[in-house]
């Protein structure tokens, strides 16, 4: 075996699982470790922790824009990719503005007197957390090059429809029993978020795999 082969079967495969699988998954759990660290010494309630992770949908998007620009599945023009972009600018946006406010008449009245600092320090890890993954797992991995523009346009709006049902469920659940503040149930809640967060990350990389193929096939 040459060199060369050493390095493709070798070294590629192993930097393809760290890039996609082990630093996106230590990211979300470290990046969550922080809001559980708020939960057991800053007092956080879980009416801060919804609008938190609604702001994290928001960087979700964004992140998805420079996504559809750099996805090369197919040969798809430069001023379609713009259109697409442009269509889940307004789209996406405005779907998660909705959201915004309802969470932001229901719940932001019971943020807590601390809760501009603490929001800004736990919006600025997710966002670190998600550009990390960025980098490492859809540049890192050459992902953007298994993704059609158009795949990776609608791959948001899984995660946010799951996270944001899970979160509003939770929330609502533990304000109507008046357990808004109960460590434990915030700690379960902070835990569930965060493997819900893992599994579709997972469920990604099988669709990406699943997708790349279709990509192939359709190209032959």
């Amino acid at each position: 075996m040459s060199v060369i082969d050493m390095n493709s079967d070798g070294q590629q495969p192993r930097r393809e699982m760290l890039f996609s699988r082990v630093f996106p998954v230590a990211a979300i759990v470290l990046c969550n470790l922080v809001p559980l660290a708020g939960v057991f010494f800053w007092h956080v309630n879980i009416h801060l922790l919804v609008i938190v992770f609604w702001w994290e949908s928001i960087i979700v998007g964004w992140i998805n824009l420079p996504k559809i620009a750099m996805a090369g599945g197919d040969n798809t023009p430069g001023l379609v990719k713009f259109g697409l972009m442009f269509f889940f600018l307004f789209h996406y946006f405005g779907f998660v503005l909705i959201q915004g406010i309802f969470i932001f008449i229901v719940f932001n009245k019971y943020a807590g007197p601390l809760s501009g600092g603490l929001m800004r320090l736990l919006i600025g890890v997710l966002a670190a957390g998600h550009v990390l993954s960025f980098f490492t797992d859809y540049i890192g991995t050459k992902a953007n090059l298994k993704q059609t523009p158009t795949q990776q346009m609608m791959k948001p709006y899984g995660r946010v429809v799951v996270q944001q049902v899970m979160v509003f469920a939770g929330a609502w659940g533990m304000t109507a029993a008046g357990l808004q503040t109960n460590t434990v149930l915030l700690a379960v809640f902070v835990a569930v978020k965060t493997i819900a967060d893992i599994a579709g990350h997972w469920l990604e990389l099988a669709w990406r795999n699943t997708e790349a193929k279709t990509v192939c096939s359709t190209a032959k």
